[in-house]
């Protein structure tokens, strides 16, 4: 297990992002069937670039496909990983990591016990929103990078698998590379296309 440091020298974000605003059950059938053993060693060389450092701090949801890819990744390489999730964890699991299959519920119960804290649900840690109808994907996208800015801004680093489909609204693709590139320049996207 790593233990998170206190000021970390870099914050990597996480996503896996496939053009949708329909929430977690699109993004695991559509984002988790282009998960092949090509995409994973081509996300594997992507994040190597970044060599690692016991200082980094790595935020993600823990999602089937490339965010548990990514957790996996960073635990291997000693970099503490943090989950913050969009629902209550039970919830998260059914929505978002059940709908992969056994592969995936395996993978994030093997990460979850190397994990330095629980994971930390949405509500639990900003409260109900003010708008009741928000979309909670585009919603926890946000708290991710303002968790990671907190740290400052020149630190994040940011890395998703992305499948270059158009833009359809809140919690899209378009909407959180939009809103991670206002925030660094240091954004890197992996193209699932190009593994199937």
């Amino acid at each position: 297990m790593s233990v998170a440091p206190a000021i970390p020298r870099r914050v990597f974000v996480s996503a896996v992002i496939s053009s949708t605003k329909s929430g977690a059950r699109h993004r695991a059938s559509r984002t988790t069937r282009r998960v092949s053993g090509a995409c994973v060693a081509r996300s594997t060389t992507c994040w190597k670039r970044w060599t690692r450092d016991p200082d980094d701090l790595a935020l993600t949801q823990g999602a089937c496909g490339g965010d548990l890819l990514f957790s996996a990744l960073c635990i291997d390489r000693d970099v503490s990983v943090r989950w913050l999730q969009p629902d209550d964890e039970e919830a998260f699991i059914a929505n978002s990591v059940a709908r992969g299959g056994m592969r995936w519920l395996k993978l994030y119960a093997a990460v979850r016990e190397t994990l330095e804290r629980p994971p930390l649900a949405m509500q639990a840690a900003l409260g109900r929103p003010i708008d009741e109808d928000s979309n909670p994907y585009a919603r926890c996208n946000r708290w991710l990078l303002d968790t990671a800015c907190a740290y400052g801004g020149d630190k994040l680093q940011f890395i998703a698998l992305w499948d270059f489909g158009p833009a359809d609204g809140p919690g899209g693709t378009v909407d959180m590379i939009a809103e991670a590139m206002q925030r660094t320049d240091r954004v890197m996207l992996v193209d699932v296309r190009s593994t199937q």
